[in-house]
């Protein structure tokens, strides 16, 4: 699975599943930036979660994931494959709506984006490897 820092976006496909209204659209060549403000609202709601689930569950599903720019009434997270989405969709939906009801944030609608490696992304990763094996 790939991963990128959220502060390393180069124009990325995303699939975007829309939680509250349960459709999927396709969002291709995005440039998105992660903002303090859901920085934060991500961090206070991981928190809570932590303190819900198991080790494994949370290096499992919810370490990898990002929190990313959106409008003020989501929260958009990014996560590195389609099963970690779908088993915050599927079996930890509703600690994610408890947390962020825990933490005053009730009224906000959370998204969940699959990161996709793109070529590029491939060719970031492979070239400190190939670096290091030409003499």
């Amino acid at each position: 699975c790939y991963f990128r820092s959220p502060h390393r976006n180069f124009g990325d496909n995303t699939k975007n599943l829309n939680l509250t209204q349960e459709t999927t659209k396709e969002v291709t060549n995005e440039i998105v930036e992660t903002t303090p403000e859901h920085e934060q609202l991500w961090k206070a709601t991981s928190q809570v979660l932590r303190g819900q689930v198991s080790e494994a569950v949370w290096f499992s599903t919810f370490n990898d994931a990002v929190a990313v720019a959106d409008d003020k009434m989501s929260l958009r997270l990014r996560v590195p494959n389609t099963f970690v989405r779908d088993r915050i969709l599927t079996r930890y939906m509703s600690l994610v709506r408890g947390a962020l009801d825990e933490i005053g944030a009730s009224g906000r609608e959370l998204r969940v984006d699959v990161q996709t490696a793109t070529a590029f992304d491939v060719l970031e990763r492979l070239a400190p490897l190939l670096l290091s094996l030409s003499p």
